[in-house]
Protein backbone atom coordinates (compact mmCIF):
# COMPACT_ATOMS: atom_id res chain seq x y z
CA UNK A 1 0.00 0.00 0.00
CA UNK A 2 1.46 3.53 -1.03
CA UNK A 3 0.69 6.43 1.42
CA UNK A 4 1.25 10.17 0.93
CA UNK A 5 0.61 12.60 3.71
CA UNK A 6 -0.32 16.22 3.77
CA UNK A 7 -0.35 18.60 6.39
CA UNK A 8 -3.04 21.31 7.14
CA UNK A 9 -2.99 23.32 10.39
CA UNK A 10 -3.17 20.92 13.30
CA UNK A 11 -3.81 18.16 11.31
CA UNK A 12 -1.88 15.74 9.48
CA UNK A 13 -3.84 13.83 6.25
CA UNK A 14 -2.67 10.14 5.62
CA UNK A 15 -4.21 8.76 2.24
CA UNK A 16 -3.95 5.45 1.73
CA UNK A 17 -3.78 3.51 -1.68
CA UNK A 18 -4.48 0.03 -2.42
CA UNK A 19 -4.81 -3.03 -0.30
CA UNK A 20 -4.54 -2.56 3.13
CA UNK A 21 -3.34 -5.91 4.76
CA UNK A 22 -0.80 -7.90 6.28
CA UNK A 23 2.13 -6.18 3.89
CA UNK A 24 1.25 -3.01 4.79
CA UNK A 25 1.93 -3.15 8.37
CA UNK A 26 5.13 -1.58 8.52
CA UNK A 27 4.81 1.57 6.04
CA UNK A 28 1.40 2.35 7.88
CA UNK A 29 2.84 2.32 11.42
CA UNK A 30 6.07 4.38 9.74
CA UNK A 31 4.04 6.95 8.43
CA UNK A 32 1.71 7.50 11.54
CA UNK A 33 4.41 6.97 14.35
CA UNK A 34 5.82 10.82 13.88
CA UNK A 35 2.56 12.54 14.44
CA UNK A 36 1.97 10.98 17.56
CA UNK A 37 5.25 12.39 18.39
CA UNK A 38 4.23 15.66 17.15
CA UNK A 39 2.75 17.72 19.70
CA UNK A 40 1.41 19.91 17.02
CA UNK A 41 -1.06 17.65 15.28
CA UNK A 42 -4.94 17.13 16.94
CA UNK A 43 -6.05 15.26 14.53
CA UNK A 44 -5.08 12.43 11.72
CA UNK A 45 -7.46 11.44 9.25
CA UNK A 46 -7.10 8.47 7.29
CA UNK A 47 -8.40 9.11 3.78
CA UNK A 48 -9.26 5.56 2.42
CA UNK A 49 -10.98 6.50 -0.72
CA UNK A 50 -8.37 4.73 -2.77
CA UNK A 51 -8.24 1.74 -0.80
CA UNK A 52 -9.37 -1.77 -2.06
CA UNK A 53 -8.97 -4.16 0.34
CA UNK A 54 -8.83 -3.93 4.29
CA UNK A 55 -7.95 -7.70 6.09
CA UNK A 56 -8.14 -8.09 9.91
CA UNK A 57 -4.64 -7.23 10.69
CA UNK A 58 -5.29 -3.74 9.16
CA UNK A 59 -8.64 -3.52 11.64
CA UNK A 60 -6.26 -3.92 14.86
CA UNK A 61 -3.46 -1.30 13.38
CA UNK A 62 -6.26 0.84 13.12
CA UNK A 63 -7.59 0.02 16.65
CA UNK A 64 -3.86 0.38 17.81
CA UNK A 65 -3.74 3.57 16.52
CA UNK A 66 -6.78 4.64 18.23
CA UNK A 67 -5.09 3.45 21.56
CA UNK A 68 -1.82 5.37 20.74
CA UNK A 69 -3.84 8.60 19.58
CA UNK A 70 -5.80 8.72 22.61
CA UNK A 71 -2.54 8.72 24.86
CA UNK A 72 -1.35 12.03 23.71
CA UNK A 73 -4.96 13.60 22.81
CA UNK A 74 -5.10 13.38 19.05
CA UNK A 75 -8.06 12.18 17.47
CA UNK A 76 -8.19 9.83 14.80
CA UNK A 77 -10.86 10.75 12.13
CA UNK A 78 -12.06 8.51 8.78
CA UNK A 79 -12.71 9.86 5.70
CA UNK A 80 -13.41 9.76 2.65
CA UNK A 81 -13.41 6.24 1.96
CA UNK A 82 -13.79 4.17 -0.42
CA UNK A 83 -17.08 1.84 -0.92
CA UNK A 84 -15.56 -1.40 -0.42
CA UNK A 85 -13.52 0.24 3.25
CA UNK A 86 -17.12 1.57 3.76
CA UNK A 87 -18.44 -2.32 3.79
CA UNK A 88 -15.82 -3.52 6.16
CA UNK A 89 -15.83 -0.95 8.67
CA UNK A 90 -19.79 -0.80 8.96
CA UNK A 91 -19.73 -5.14 9.71
CA UNK A 92 -17.00 -4.74 12.18
CA UNK A 93 -19.12 -1.78 13.99
CA UNK A 94 -15.86 0.63 13.14
CA UNK A 95 -18.83 3.84 13.43
CA UNK A 96 -18.71 3.08 16.98
CA UNK A 97 -15.80 4.01 17.92
CA UNK A 98 -14.01 6.26 14.87
CA UNK A 99 -15.62 9.41 13.67
CA UNK A 100 -15.96 9.28 9.95
CA UNK A 101 -16.38 12.48 8.07
CA UNK A 102 -19.80 12.81 5.93
CA UNK A 103 -19.48 11.74 2.38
Amino acid sequence: MKISTEKTGSEITLSCHGRFDHHAQDNFKRNYEPALHNKHYKTIRLDMSQVEYVDYTALGLLLTLKEKAEAVNIEIVFGPCSRMAMKIFEATSFFEIFRFLPR
